[in-house]
């Protein structure tokens, strides 16, 4: 009998011990994980040496908790901004990318230094409805539609005016800004009425046209998803095509934005002739 109580007490105090360790445990996860806010930096995605220049193909981003991001990291807003600048020492797969390491890169100081050269910054008005909710962050890409366009119809149109455009700023926040209100395992959604948007020079024009034109609407793009939408719309970062492109007979037809009027619908694939303010909008069906 003695030796069966003992045993008994035995297995149950292995079983507090286990539930309490278990519970420490548990306790101490929950503490390093409340107050950590994950942020996004940009590491090298393969080994690159010295005097390599930098391109989008070899980056990456990676989350961590704030504290044990380096000061001087890249963040994924940055990264336009070093495209094209050689490396001044070897990296490792992995390792973060510093402003220090990038040869004639500087940390940006204002909303003007995160400009690219012949970059321009616009800033458009929009709700919670055309901001995804305030989800958007300066670092996304967003497509642009207009919506509530005449057709002469009888009815209100939809289009693409630019497709893979970068976020430089929701409201007044830019930068570190981008992590502030995010929770491990998702982001919380902020208040703003207005995003500024990297544009090329010849799209300001498109942009400011089109939101007299209509609503703008933001659709949010996946980090990762770069590619053009089927048709003529425009991309950030590239120029309008200058030549029509052949589509076969009997094609779907799009209308184009004037900078006066919409035009007659043009066959798909053709763009208005080229001249200041004048531009082709994608369809939207």
């Amino acid at each position: 009998m003695p030796l069966r109580i003992s045993l008994l007490v035995a297995l149950v105090s292995g079983v507090i011990g286990a539930y309490l360790v278990q519970a420490h445990l548990v306790r101490l996860q929950r503490d390093l994980r409340a107050g950590t806010d994950l942020v996004e930096m940009v590491v090298v995605g393969e080994d690159l040496p010295a005097g390599a220049v930098l391109q989008a193909g070899s980056l990456a981003r990676q989350r961590l908790p704030q504290k044990y991001r380096p000061g001087s990291a890249l963040t994924p807003e940055d990264v336009d901004l070093v495209l094209g600048q050689p490396l001044t020492v070897p990296l490792k797969r992995g390792d973060p990318l510093l402003w220090a390491v990038v040869g004639g890169a500087q940390p940006p100081r204002g909303l003007a230094d995160r400009i690219r050269e012949g970059g321009r910054a616009l800033a458009i008005p929009v709700d919670p409805v055309a901001a995804v909710g305030g989800h958007l962050r300066p670092g996304n890409r967003v497509d642009i539609l207009v919506s509530n366009l005449p057709t002469g119809q009888g009815r209100e149109g939809v289009r693409t005016v630019l497709e893979n455009v970068l976020i430089l700023a929701t409201g007044s926040e830019r930068g570190q800004a981008t992590e502030q209100g995010q929770e491990p395992g998702g982001e919380q959604p902020s208040d703003f009425s207005t995003v500024t948007l990297l544009v090329e020079p010849q799209e300001a024009p498109l942009l400011v046209h089109a939101r007299d034109l209509g609503k703008l609407t933001l659709t949010l793009r996946h980090p990762e998803d770069l590619a053009r939408l089927p048709g003529p719309g425009t991309r950030s970062g590239e120029a309008p095509p200058r030549r029509p492109r052949q589509v076969p007979a009997g094609a779907a037809r799009a209308e184009v934005i004037k900078a006066g009027e919409l035009s007659p619908p043009a066959p798909r694939g053709v763009m208005a002739p080229s001249t200041d303010g004048e531009h082709a909008v994608d369809p939207g069906a």
